[in-house]
C-alpha cells in the first residue's frame, strides 16, 4: 500500500519559491523540475525509507532534485500505513543545517 503524501505550510513555500526561481532560466525548467519530483515523491510514497537519514538532522530523511534538497518525514499510523510529510525544499548551496537549527 504507497504511503499518502503532504507538504507542510513551509514546504509548499519552499516549493513556489523554488518556481520562482527556475521560471528565471528557461521556461521549461520548472516543469521539469516538478516532475523530477513527482517521480521523487512517487518513490518515496511505495518505499518510505529508501532515501537515506539527512546528515542535517537524523529526524529527517532526504532526496535530492536538480540542486534542491526534500526533507522528510515518514509518519507510521500503522504497519504499511502511514504518509509522508514533506518539510522543506531547499536549495543545497543554503546553510541548511542554520535553516533547520
Amino acid at each position: 500500500m504507497a504511503y499518502k503524501a503532504r507538504f507542510s505550510a513551509i514546504a509548499e513555500g519552499d516549493l513556489f519559491e523554488v518556481i520562482g526561481e527556475l521560471v528565471r532560466f528557461y521556461l521549461s525548467t520548472p516543469k521539469n523540475f516538478k516532475s523530477a519530483l513527482r517521480k521523487a515523491l512517487s518513490n518515496t510514497r511505495h518505499n518510505p525509507y529508501m532515501y537515506k537519514v539527512s546528515p542535517y538532522d537524523s529526524s529527517y530523511r532526504q532526496f535530492a532534485v536538480s540542486d534542491y534538497i526534500v526533507l522528510y518525514k515518514v509518519i507510521e499510523i500503522s504497519k504499511n500505513n502511514g504518509y509522508v510529510e514533506i518539510y522543506r525544499i531547499l536549495h543545497g548551496s543554503r546553510n541548511i543545517e542554520q535553516i533547520l537549527g
